[in-house]
Parts: structure tokens; sequence; C-alpha cells
């Protein structure tokens, strides 16, 4: 590892690049993190693998700067260039690459770091339990209409009047003739 040494002109770069990939897997042990959560997470879970990407372009970017040995005007100069590169694209992508909101989107109350963080849904635990209490009722309603019973307690499926007995034909008598 060189001396950072201020008249080389890559100074920022020689720091970054000693960094080595510490970042990297700092951002990817995070991301691993993300299984304890399952689906809940998984939109958040990309965005911290985009996130790694950057970070990954980033140290690069500094290791090719290093390399090319830039004159000691320009080092960082073309390191700093990648960076805004890097770092436009990561907010023209915001909404993938940051999709964290510190508020919830229903009520507005701050979220602890777990649902910032892990959870796609970005609302606080009582707007959580509201929505979860909300689709278990929607699911038992698409349950009863898949039975094929109604509110009124009818029921919808053939010789429901009378279970099964009464005026139904045998098939066996229609082709006997009788």
């Amino acid at each position: 590892m060189p001396p950072m040494d201020p008249m080389t002109g890559n100074t920022v770069a020689t720091w970054v690049a000693d960094l080595d990939m510490w970042p990297l897997i700092v951002v990817l042990v995070l991301n691993l993190l993300f299984r304890r959560y399952g689906g809940a997470g998984g939109y958040k879970r990309m965005a911290s693998l985009y996130q790694a990407i950057m970070i990954f372009l980033i140290t690069t970017a500094a290791a090719v700067s290093i390399s090319l040995s830039f004159t000691k005007d320009q080092g960082d100069l073309y390191f700093f260039l990648a960076v805004v590169i890097i770092v436009v694209a990561g907010v023209m992508l915001r909404k993938r690459v940051f999709p964290y909101r510190r508020t919830c989107v229903e009520c507005d109350a701050k979220l602890d770091i777990e649902t910032i963080y892990f959870r796609d849904a970005n609302l606080c635990n009582s707007c959580r339990e509201a929505e979860q209490a909300r689709k278990d009722a929607e699911a038992a309603g698409e349950e009863i209409e898949s039975t094929g019973v109604t509110e009124s307690g009818d029921e919808s499926w053939p010789g429901a009047g009378n279970n099964g007995i009464g005026n139904e034909t045998d098939p066996g008598d229609q082709e006997k003739g009788e």
C-alpha cells in the first residue's frame, strides 16, 4: 500500500482504494440480514444490492485512477468525475436504490430502524396491524365465496335445497326408458 502523498494528486483515490472491499462487505452482510424477514423485505433487499454495486463501482474507480497513474494535478479529478457519474445514476434510480422512509406512509408516525431498513411496507406497527387485519378479512371473504355459501345462508351448488336427496332421477332409469 503506497503512502498517501498529497503531491501525487491521488490522495482521495488512494484512501478509498486502501479501504479494499470492506465497505462492500459491510453492505453485503447487512443484506444477509434480510433473509430473516423473508418476503417482507424483498424490495429493500434489492436496494441494498444496488447500493453494493455502487460501492463496488466507486472502489473500482479508485483503483483504476491509481493504476493509470494520472498526472499529479488530475488524479483525483478523474476519480471524482467517476463518483459523480455513479451518484447521479443513483439519484436517477433513487426509487430503487434508496426506498427508505423515516415516517409511516399512512399516519406520518416515526418508524423504527427495523422498519426503515428491512420492511418494504414503510408502515408503523399500528398501521401494519390494521393492514394485516384488512387482508385477513378479505381472505376470509374470498374463502366464503369459494365454498359457495353466501351471506344469506343460501348455497349455490346443485342439489343444495334437498341435500342431494329427493327429486333427482337415477341416470340408469333414463336408459331403461322408465
